[in-house]
């Protein structure tokens, strides 16, 4: 589908499509705040403080981003045409989906400044979560779950091996077998 969101079946049917993928932003915003805050607050003493605090503050950009988009795109609703706010809206959706995908694969990082396999797995939890999430929120748009998944996944599977030695590559498989499940 492209972004024209021009009169007619098309355009209504992409506003109607961003509108449904729009609905599910207070709740990722609060999960950009929460999830990362109580990961942290539980796992303080099992990671580097300063990583820990770098990640929450990376996730804060998710949710100013998220906030944005939610709020700017309540906004214009009402001063704008149908086409006009669509073609306005769609690439910032698509942003915020990139955004959401480069913030989430952050919390990868975090491995490289722990030694706690717990940590690392509840870390892993949260990424499948995320992503089990942005499979259901996003299917009305799944070029977003490329957007999103992509930049979740590949730091994931790039750093199992410091998350999981000696299991890393079971990891991996899994994760891939994960994603493919989801993509289907």
């Amino acid at each position: 589908l492209g972004a024209s969101g021009g009169v007619g079946t098309g355009g209504v049917l992409l506003a109607k499509l961003l509108a449904t993928v729009h609905r599910v932003s207070p709740t990722a915003i609060a999960s950009s705040v929460l999830l990362p805050a109580l990961t942290a607050c539980a796992f303080w003493n099992h990671a580097s403080h300063a990583a820990l605090l770098a990640w929450c503050a990376i996730m804060l950009m998710l949710t100013a981003g998220g906030s944005w988009f939610y709020f700017g795109y309540q906004r214009d609703i009402g001063k704008m045409s149908r086409s006009a706010h669509t073609r306005k809206w769609w690439n910032n959706m698509r942003a915020i989906a990139f955004l959401t995908g480069l913030t989430w694969g952050s919390s990868a990082l975090l491995h490289l400044y722990t030694n706690s396999v717990v940590f690392s797995s509840v870390l892993y939890l949260l990424t499948l979560g995320v992503l089990a999430g942005g499979a259901t929120s996003q299917s009305p748009i799944p070029s977003n779950l490329v957007f999103a998944g992509v930049p979740i996944l590949v730091p994931n599977i790039m750093l199992a091996d410091f998350a999981f030695p000696q299991h890393g590559g079971f990891v991996q498989i899994l994760l891939v077998i994960y994603a493919l499940m989801l993509a289907r």
